[in-house]
Order: structure tokens, then sequence, then C-alpha cells
């Protein structure tokens, strides 16, 4: 397989600088879900008890049990087609063992970011639809207002308290203790960045593509493979680091990466999101937006090119492919 790279590649800023609020130094955070909401569906069991935690593994439906649907699907899968990300978070959050306390956490982070892009339009999800411009297209205006009218639906019932970042440190915890799938991985990764040591790296990676949630390999697999080197730094492939510098096209498959794997990168991804709402600049999802983005068809080739290895590697769990 031969991976593709590009120095000097224009990538839209939206794409390369997306730091995504959910990802934190160590480890992704979030705002513990609660009950105090105005305007939302009383809380099923995410509601913060008296004593400043929240349920335990097993009472956030009361029963412990997933529908038969949920039951038979993966995390990404139902995130994928939930139309309230809340209700999906308090489905999440009684199921660690299948990374569920880190999907919630996901799920209240796509809300509040979503919210932080409709922000400099209107205060807050109670508008019925966008303020539009004197002269705007009427076209144009109807495509972000569809767009702002579908994300308010799937985040409306967060209440401020629970999208509000202000939790982390709770949900990291309650990850930890009920054993959450993907914190396990997530916490061997960072130790094994820490330990500068390349044969836990390689542990470590092997971790995340033998779990294989598109999340997870969001989260991780870029942390993984980006090393600092005496030149800089620089992205182990094939074996070999390839700088920084030198490598805008592989940054942008390893973003867009995860939409291949399952995990939703439609319109709710804040990238995506926020050109439609403030610009009417509105693409299908992530990597319709990238592609849009690079200057010519040449670059489109390399990165369709980076992405199909990148995917073929993850999914065949080929850790020669990245390490030595």
């Amino acid at each position: 397989m031969r991976w593709v790279v590009a120095g000097a590649a224009v990538i839209c800023a939206t794409v390369l600088a997306f730091s995504f609020h959910y990802r934190r130094t160590n480890h992704p955070g979030t705002p513990a879900l609660d009950s105090r909401q105005s305007n939302a569906a009383p809380s099923v069991g995410l509601v913060e008890k008296r004593d400043g935690k929240l349920p335990s593994a097993g009472s956030a439906t009361g029963t412990g049990k997933m529908s038969h649907a949920s039951a038979t699907k993966n995390m990404a899968a139902l995130l994928n087609d939930s139309k309230d990300l809340r209700a999906f978070a308090m489905d999440a959050i009684s199921r660690p063992e299948a990374g569920g306390v880190t999907y919630a956490a996901y799920a209240a982070n796509l809300c509040l970011v979503a919210r932080t892009a409709v922000l400099p339009t209107i205060t807050d999800w109670t508008a019925e639809d966008l303020p539009r411009a004197d002269l705007e297209d009427p076209q144009n205006f109807a495509i972000r207002n569809a767009s702002y009218k579908r994300i308010k639906a799937a985040c409306q019932s967060f209440s401020d308290y629970e999208s509000g970042g202000e939790r982390d440190i709770q949900l990291i915890a309650q990850a930890k203790a009920q054993g959450d799938a993907l914190e396990k991985v997530a916490l061997q990764v960072k130790s094994a960045i820490a330990s500068n040591d390349i044969s836990r790296r390689k542990s470590a990676l092997a971790a995340v593509l033998n779990n294989g949630d598109p999340l997870l390999v969001s989260n991780q697999l870029g942390r993984l493979l980006l090393e600092k080197t005496p030149r800089g730094l620089a992205y182990w492939i094939d074996g070999k680091q390839v700088p920084v510098t030198n490598s805008a096209v592989l940054q942008t498959a390893l973003l867009v990466l995860p939409c291949q794997l399952g995990l939703v990168c439609d319109e709710r991804s804040p990238e995506v999101l926020a050109p439609c709402l403030n610009s009417g600049k509105c693409y299908a999802n992530r990597i319709e937006l990238a592609m849009a983005n690079l200057p010519d068809d040449t670059q489109r080739a390399m990165l369709t090119s980076t992405l199909a290895s990148l995917e073929s590697a993850v999914r065949a769990r080929r850790i020669e492919r990245f390490f030595p």
C-alpha cells in the first residue's frame, strides 16, 4: 500500500483547525447530564443524585436494560440513528461495557459546540427560525434554516447545565469507575504516549484497532501516530516518520477516517454545521466538506487514496502499516 502525503495543501481552515471541544488534553470530557432543565422531558435516571454522583451502570434506565434494537447495534450506529441526542446519551450511559459513558459525553459536546455555532446568530434554541438578512437569497436562507431546525431538534432537550462544559471531571471519574470500555483504551494510549516507548505505542495501537470503535479511532489514532522527533513533529506511517509539514492530506484523511468507519459526520458535526448556519455553505458530511475545500482534483485524488489506505489498514488491524 502506498501512502499519499502532500506538502502545503490548502485545506479548509475549519477542517484542519478542528479541535472539537470534546477532545481534552488527556481525555475527552463532558458535562454530566441532569434534570435541571425547563423545556425538556423529565430525566430518566440521568438526574444528579443528592450526593453529587451520577447513577451507576445499570441504573440509567431503571432496569439497566436497553431495547432489543439498542442491544443489537453498536454505539456509533445508535448515535447516527438518533434524532434526540439527549435521549441517546441517557440510553448510552447505562452501557459502559460498550463505551456508552464516552459516547454520552460525545453527544453532549456535539450539542455544546452546535449551540456555540448558533450563538453568533441567536441566543438560544428558543427561536423558531434563524434571522434572515435583508438581501439574503431566499434559497440560501431556506438551506441554513433547515439545518438549524434539524440541529435544534437533536439538541434542544439538553439543559444549559448539561451542555455547559461544567461537569467534565465527574463524568471522566464515572467512566473510570464503571469500567467504560473506551476510557480504558484511552488511558492505555495516554500512558503509552507518556512513556516514549515505541513498543507501548504499538500495544496501545493494537488495543485501538482490536476495539475498532470509530469514536475511539477518532480520538486516539492520530495521537498515537504523532511523535516529537529531533526534526519536529512527525507521523508514523509504513514504519517511517513523515514530518507534519509534509502531511497536510494525511492529516485531513485522519480527521475524516472515522466517517468511513461509522461515526456521525453529517451536519451534526461542528465543522459541517458552522459554515452552513453562518454562510449557507452546506455539505452532506465532513468528507464532502474536505473534498470541496481542496484546491484541485490532484489533491482530491490524493485524499481519496490516502483515506482508502487508512481505512484498509484500520479495518485489517495492520499495525505494520503504521509502526515499524
